[in-house]
């Protein structure tokens, strides 16, 4: 990088507070993109939560509906005292499924009611047991309950989607089970709309600012020039310098021929304001 601006005729201390600019420039770009890699990881772990808990609710809507009359006053009598506060949030549902877990076990028909249990209650095949996260049931019931099934998906959805059953729900509290009806609804329509378009272009970005970098320095920058032999072909100086930064903290991408001329193009149009 020094070489470069030492070519184009900076001076040393010129030249090294713009490089250590840039450097800062493209820590930046890697810090923002592990970030979004992150935040996209979060999304689509929620995203699979939210399918599972809409399947499993779907199913338990289904079991208890073909529970007797009897049975349904019993589940919708166990659930008043927690849905009763008036708002809803994480501990509210909590409460709901201990209800749930404690009532099912005394109705009958009992094959009707076990159906139902385990559709809320039984550990994924695909998840490890969690020690110490149980109920404890008296022996000869339906034993111990793994609370990594409806809990951990509820806690594995992201913060938007899990605010936005949350504010759903609690705008026309359910005062029954139909609780589970309506929270599998809302579960069903995404929380992130993807048609609000992607984020800016890091790389973009960046090439804006390391053009500002050499704008004060006073230097012109060039292009790519191309060659019918590609292996001719040399990226241009501002190229070169932008590239090598990335490549000093880490980053193997680099800044594209169109995002330069992006960049260039913004650049000219601000002057001619």
């Amino acid at each position: 990088m020094m070489t470069i601006l030492a070519k184009k005729g900076i001076g040393r201390a010129r030249a090294g507070r713009a490089i250590k600019e840039t450097l800062d420039l493209a820590a930046s770009v890697h810090l923002e993109k592990l970030r979004r890699d992150m935040a996209r990881g979060r999304i689509d772990v929620g995203k699979r939560a939210a399918e599972g808990l809409c399947r499993r609710l779907d199913s338990f809507v289904g079991e208890v509906d073909r529970l007797p009359p009897s049975s349904k006053h019993l589940l919708n009598k166990s659930v008043e005292r927690p849905l009763a506060c008036g708002f809803f949030d994480t501990s509210t549902f909590f409460s709901v499924l201990d209800a749930m877990a404690a009532t099912l076990p005394r109705l009958s028909p009992k094959v009707r009611a076990d159906a139902a249990y385990a559709v809320l209650f039984a550990r994924d095949a695909d998840r490890e047991p969690s020690a110490g996260l149980g109920w404890v049931r008296e022996e000869g019931s339906m034993g111990p309950v793994s609370r990594d099934t409806c809990t951990l998906l509820w806690e594995e959805l992201d913060a938007e989607t899990r605010r936005k059953c949350e504010m759903t729900i609690e705008g026309k509290l359910p005062k029954d089970i139909s609780l589970f009806r309506i929270l599998a609804d809302t579960l069903r329509i995404p929380a992130h709309s993807f048609m609000r378009g992607a984020p800016p272009s890091l790389y973009r970005d960046y090439a804006r600012s390391v053009d500002r970098i050499w704008d004060k320095l006073g230097i012109s920058k060039g292009r790519r020039r191309y060659d019918p032999d590609p292996t001719k072909s040399q990226l241009s100086a501002f190229a070169k310098f932008a590239n090598e930064a990335l490549a000093a903290v880490g980053i193997e991408s680099h800044v594209s021929d169109r995002q330069i001329r992006q960049a260039l193009g913004q650049r000219k149009k601000q002057r001619h304001q």
